[in-house]
């Protein structure tokens, strides 16, 4: 089985793989955790993925890209993070890795206020860990403590 983590299809992205697998008929057909442009995310067989019978989650209009979409970022506050951070992230300090995909536009989800651009991983583990500083130190001790 192809390993897809990462690989763009369409609108999705593949982020790592489904189980238990799903069975059509007498198979089992191997699925993906995806991640739609838009924010949605799906569970998506191998094969419609691959075929490119899947490429999006349905949303049509949702899916194209916004600026001033309720989180307070414009085309111009966008145009220069992009060249203040030189088109890094501001957490990694690396260019966006995911083919296809350019920084996210990271903002404080109570205030609503822009923060910074940020590379897709950095802003998934932002979300991943709800924004709490707390447990994203607790986490940053644990590596530490282990190394």
């Amino acid at each position: 089985m192809k390993n897809l983590t990462g690989r763009v299809f369409g609108k999705f992205t593949a982020l790592k793989r489904a189980r238990p697998a799903l069975r059509s008929g007498k198979r089992k057909r191997a699925t993906w955790v995806c991640l739609c442009a838009c924010g949605n995310v799906r569970v998506i067989r191998t094969d419609q993925l691959l075929s490119g019978r899947r490429t999006g989650c349905g949303c049509g209009r949702a899916c194209l890209p916004k600026f001033n979409s309720g989180n307070g970022w414009t085309r111009e506050l966008h145009n220069t993070a992009k060249e203040k951070q030189k088109n890094l992230c501001a957490i990694c300090k690396r260019p966006e890795r995911m083919k296809g995909k350019s920084l996210s536009k990271d903002h404080d989800h109570e205030t609503g206020k822009p923060r910074e651009l940020l590379c897709f991983h950095c802003n998934l583990a932002l979300g991943l860990f709800e924004d709490n500083a707390e447990v994203l130190q607790a986490a940053a001790d644990y590596i530490q403590k282990h190394k």
